[in-house]
C-alpha cells in the first residue's frame, strides 16, 4: 500500500542540458491530521444538528455568532434570524435584564467568575416563540477567557423547559388544594369538638331542667 505523497518537478539546466528534477515529500501524517479534523467537523456537526437543545455561541454583546438548527424546532426563529437580530428581540424585559446581570457579574471577574475558568453559570429565561408565545428555558453558560483572563465570547445551551414548569405548577396547585383541604379537616374537627362540648353541656341543662320540673307543683303553675 503505497503512502500520500506531495509530487513536484521543475526544469533545470545541468551541465548544460535541460533536465527535470523532482521531489517527493511524504504527507501521511498531514492527510491524516485533515481526516481527524474532519471526522471531528462532522461528528460535532452531526451533535449540533440533531441535539434536542440549542447550542449557540456569543460575543460580550449577547450577539450570536451561532445558533444551532435545533432553535427553529424549539422557538420557531432560525439560525440566522438569531444572529441577525439583537437579544432584546428574543426575551422579555425582566429575562433581558436578568441576561445582561449574569454577563456583567462574569465579565466583572469578581470572586468565583474569574477564578474559575470552567465556571458555568445556569439561569432561569423566558423566551419568546415567533408565534408570539413564550416558553421557559434553562441556559447554561461558560465564558471563553484568554490566557490573561480576558473574556472574549459565551459558549452555551439553552433547553425547553416548559413541561417542566407546567408539572411544578401542577404540582404547586395540587400542594395549595391540600393544604386548603387540611385546612377545612382542621376546622371541621374543631367544629365537632365544639359541638361534642356543647352538647355536653346542653344535656346537662337539659337534665337539671327537667329535674326542676318535677318539683313543680299544682300551686307553682298557677303563678
Amino acid at each position: 500500500r503505497g503512502a500520500p505523497a506531495l509530487w513536484s518537478a521543475d526544469r533545470i539546466r545541468l551541465g548544460g542540458e535541460e533536465v527535470l528534477l523532482t521531489t517527493i515529500h511524504d504527507i501521511s501524517q498531514q492527510v491524516e491530521a485533515q481526516e481527524k479534523l474532519r471526522r471531528s467537523e462532522e461528528m460535532y456537526r452531526l451533535l449540533a444538528e440533531n441535539v434536542t437543545d440549542v447550542i449557540w455561541t456569543a460575543d460580550v454583546d449577547l450577539s450570536f455568532t451561532y445558533v444551532s438548527p435545533s432553535s427553529e424546532r424549539i422557538f420557531g426563529w432560525t439560525p440566522s434570524e438569531w444572529m441577525s437580530k439583537p437579544l432584546r428581540d428574543f426575551l422579555p424585559p425582566d429575562s433581558l435584564e436578568a441576561a445582561q446581570r449574569m454577563l456583567r457579574d462574569e465579565i466583572g471577574g469578581d470572586g468565583a467568575a474569574g477564578s474559575d475558568a470552567l465556571r458555568i453559570v445556569t439561569t432561569e429565561l423566558e423566551v419568546y416563540r415567533k408565534d408570539g408565545t413564550t416558553c421557559w428555558c434553562e441556559v447554561a453558560a461558560r465564558m471563553i477567557r484568554d490566557e490573561d483572563g480576558t473574556p472574549l465570547s459565551l459558549i452555551g445551551v439553552t433547553r425547553d423547559i416548559a413541561e417542566r414548569k407546567s408539572a411544578e405548577k401542577q404540582k404547586a396547585r395540587l400542594e395549595q388544594q391540600l393544604r386548603q383541604a387540611q385546612k377545612m379537616e382542621a376546622v371541621g374537627t374543631l367544629a365537632g369538638g365544639i359541638a361534642h362540648d356543647f352538647n355536653n353541656i346542653l344535656f346537662a341543662v337539659i337534665g337539671y331542667a327537667e329535674l326542676c320540673l318535677q318539683d313543680i307543683t299544682d300551686e307553682d303553675h298557677r303563678w
